[in-house]
């Protein structure tokens, strides 16, 4: 009994030795980074730098894809019905009436609409929705209601407002609910106000204001709802109960197929991402590559870190001597520097917590002007902290894990490393190779995504170009309210062009149905007028514009002429004009004027041919371009290309000359160049981020360069001294450093560039000419870098004192 007692004493003993010794480790580590406080800040501060790229990027794909829609209520349940080129009226309504997989369907529409109150107007982005928008996204009110089903029948002008417009231009008024906006003239009540954050199903864009669809008519005379080939609606729906997306999909060919008996083309039911599926992918593409880089960037900050604690572990070789002397176990002495380096990964991770939200910040600030406002919120959320949480928590692993190698395994051992042992220097020298590694790679990866973008500078002509993209003639409350015939509105559209192109400062002004953007509807065209059933063609831009268009854009006549704009003109088909890379695929080597063409369920003749227009990356987009004024449409785009001066002078000319025309409400121009960038908005921001995280990546990289080539040095000093003292002179010996250092550098950048070039699929421009200058660009960039950092350290070693060496420690 009193064995066991005396056993169980011990044992109790040993285990509170054991917690206090726990307790113990971390204020002795604490104790010991606030006698070197500029060490602890300097290597929290840098390890922040890859922390904040890590959560930075994290937040960006949380507020993208893993943030629940606000004010939706079970997302998971809903399906956006999607067609290839969008929904007419009466097919929302058939669906609606036939479909048996969904329990409630919705359709809408967008507006960039005109809206006044007492404190003056403003453009905002409205919604045009039908009676069960509200009900289909189980959307609970703010305050008020929805519109019911009566009011939508009998087309009352009511609204609902965003929450965040409710505050911001009505001021919160607490009697918001019966005030009158006057929408595109037309006066609506205010009989809701949506829940906080309520946007819509589009993740990004702040819609503020929501209509009942049947109002279209009055302040959209555009949306002609009886017209089954205006496919301008979006379509969701909620599934019903026990339906998978599989089965509502099936259905909806079934019933796709019965309302378009013409067509074979697909119907899906699609989950309500935020997305339509040409933005999702490279919005996916996007966070990809964030997280990639800043995982690069993380590397090169813990490598760098990881080479100095190593330094400063070596400089304590006697302490860590003294404690193992004294009788500190080799556990001991790693829990210790376990604790140093995790007081330090932590310290990093909390200063990279805060500066990541500067970080989301710079991101939106870095968007280029639109028109309608930008709702996304890059705050890191709970994933990004947990993201640094493991990020922390692995840096702190590799750290103790470096500090360890180099404390040694015995007193002995730790004096050996010191004195400059062989594992201490090929360690030192895998961190510099790491280090150059991750940053050859991480600028790679963001010279990749500038490629495209510095080609679109070099061949964009579009810089003194204006762009007004949506203009409507028949603001209600103006003499076209109820709508213009189309010699009134031809008679209109030809003195908005001609007033624009009289003003100071315009070279040429143009009117088209829409502004040569990323998107918009695509039709399939095919080279002869009879098409068989099923037959697939070829999916272009179908553009109606003036004749100075062309000179506008700076666009240049191939052949032909340009086509009638007469209904009543020459005898045939309507006339068109087509671009040169669209007749050269369609009839390659053939003269292609006078050939007869089917786009869509029109025949038209080919008259004229100009030059391509290449898109934002300088791929070619085919485009058929009708003449505009036999058709005169309601709704266009306006085009300015200035001869002078600034282009904010020329945006204001107009906007003052516009005032004057009835009907057009505000004007706001914007550079085309920058609206035509929007559809490049995933890459400009892969390569904004990437050149931002690829500089401060290489001048971490390069600093750690630095401090490890001047320790490697240090390490070095007695056989550099011997090398003196056998008559070596000091070129010889800064040859042999700098020879040491490049051949590092060199090392870490093959296998950097063989990691890209193995994920080369992944790369917008991974092969060509344009990779190949990337490489070499990359390459001439680290040689510089490895010269700068070894310069100073080689400098020094040529200069050694082999008597002062041979006598040192």
């Amino acid at each position: 009994m009193r064995r066991r007692a005396a056993d169980g004493s011990r044992d109790r003993g040993a285990t509170a030795r054991a917690l206090g010794a726990l307790g113990r480790e971390p204020r002795e580590a604490v104790r010991l980074l606030l006698r070197r406080p500029q060490w602890a800040l300097l290597a929290a501060l840098t390890l922040a730098v890859g922390m904040a790229a890590l959560a930075a990027a994290v937040a960006v794909g949380e507020a993208l894809f893993l943030t629940a829609m606000p004010g939706i209520a079970r997302p998971q349940e809903l399906v956006r019905v999607a067609l290839p080129d969008g929904s007419s009226y009466p097919e929302l309504r058939g669906l609606a009436r036939d479909a048996r997989t969904l329990r409630d369907v919705a359709g809408f529409a967008d507006l960039l609409a005109t809206v006044r109150t007492e404190a003056g107007g403003e453009r905002l982005l409205a919604l045009l929705a039908s009676e069960r928008y509200f009900d289909v996204l189980g959307v609970r009110m703010e305050r008020g209601r929805g519109w019911s089903d009566a009011e939508a029948a009998a087309a009352a002008s009511v609204a609902v407002v965003g929450h965040d417009y409710w505050q911001r231009r009505l001021g919160g008024d607490p009697h918001v609910l019966g005030r009158v906006l006057r929408v595109q003239g037309v006066p609506f009540t205010v009989v809701g106000v949506a829940p906080p954050g309520f946007v819509g199903t589009f993740r990004g864009f702040g819609f503020d204001l929501w209509l009942p669809l049947s109002c279209a008519p009055r302040v959209a005379p555009v949306l002609d709802l009886a017209d089954p080939a205006l496919r301008r609606f979006e379509v969701i729906a909620r599934l019903a109960p026990g339906t998978s997306r599989a089965a509502a999909g099936a259905e909806l060919r079934t019933l796709v197929g019965r309302l378009r008996p013409q067509e074979t083309r697909r119907a899906e039911a699609l989950p309500l991402t935020g997305f339509d599926e040409e933005v999702r992918q490279p919005a996916l593409a996007l966070v990809a590559v964030l997280v990639v880089l800043a995982a690069l960037v993380l590397t090169i900050t813990v490598a760098n870190v990881a080479g100095v604690l190593l330094a400063r572990t070596l400089v304590r070789r006697r302490e860590l001597a003294v404690r193992a002397a004294l009788g500190a176990s080799r556990g001991q002495l790693v829990r210790l520097l376990f604790w140093e380096a995790s007081l330090v990964a932590a310290g990093g991770a909390v200063l990279g917590g805060l500066a990541a939200g500067a970080l989301g910040r710079a991101l939106l600030a870095a968007l280029p002007p639109l028109p309608v406002r930008i709702t996304l919120d890059l705050s890191p959320g709970p994933r990004a902290y947990a993201a640094l949480a493991a990020a922390a928590a692995a840096s702190a692993l590799l750290l103790a894990a470096v500090a360890a190698r180099g404390a040694g395994r015995s007193p002995a051992t730790a004096l050996r490393v010191a004195r400059g042992g062989g594992r201490g220097q090929r360690l030192r020298s895998a961190l510099v190779v790491g280090q150059v590694a991750a940053a050859s790679a991480l600028l790679l990866l963001a010279g990749s995504f500038l490629l495209p973008l510095r080609r679109t500078a070099r061949a964009d002509a579009l810089d003194a170009v204006l762009v007004a993209p949506m203009l409507d003639l028949t603001s209600p409350g103006t003499p076209s309210a109820d709508g213009l015939d189309a010699a009134a509105s031809a008679a209109m559209l030809r003195d908005v062009e001609t007033r624009v192109a009289a003003l100071p400062g315009v070279a040429a002004a143009a009117i088209a149905t829409r502004a040569p953007l990323p998107g918009g509807q695509r039709v399939e065209v095919f080279p002869r007028a009879d098409v068989e059933r099923g037959e697939q063609g070829l999916p272009v831009t179908v553009t109606a514009v003036s004749e100075s268009y062309f000179p506008t854009l700076g666009i240049a006549w191939r052949q032909g002429r340009w086509a009638s704009e007469r209904a009543d003109g020459p005898p045939g088909p309507p006339e068109a004009v087509i671009d040169a890379g669209l007749a050269a695929r369609l009839w390659p080597g053939q003269p292609p004027l006078g050939r007869r063409l089917r786009v869509g369920d029109d025949v038209l003749a080919v008259v004229g041919v100009v030059a391509s227009l290449p898109g934002p990356t300088g791929e070619e987009r085919p485009t058929v371009y009708r003449p505009l004024l036999r058709d005169p449409p309601q709704r266009f785009a306006l085009l300015v290309r200035g001869s002078d001066g600034r282009a904010a002078d020329v945006a204001l000319r107009v906007r003052d000359a516009l005032d004057r025309v009835p009907g057009l409400g505000p004007v706001d121009l914007l550079p085309l160049r920058e609206l035509r960038h929007v559809g490049l908005l995933p890459q400009r921001l892969a390569a904004a981020a990437g050149s931002l995280l690829g500089a401060t990546g290489l001048v971490v990289a390069a600093v750690g360069l630095y401090a490890l080539l001047a320790l490697l040095i240090a390490q070095g000093r007695r056989d550099l001294a011997v090398r003196a003292a056998l008559g070596a002179r000091p070129r010889a010996l800064l040859g042999t450093v700098l020879g040491r250092a490049l051949a590092l550098v060199a090392l870490g950048y093959a296998i950097g560039s063989a990691l890209v070039l193995a994920a080369g699929r992944a790369l917008p421009d991974a092969t060509g000419a344009g990779m190949a200058t990337t490489l070499l660009a990359v390459g001439a960039v680290l040689l510089v870098t490895a010269a700068a950092a070894g310069a100073l350290p080689a400098l020094r070693a040529g200069r050694v004192d082999p008597a002062l060496a041979l006598r040192e420690d």
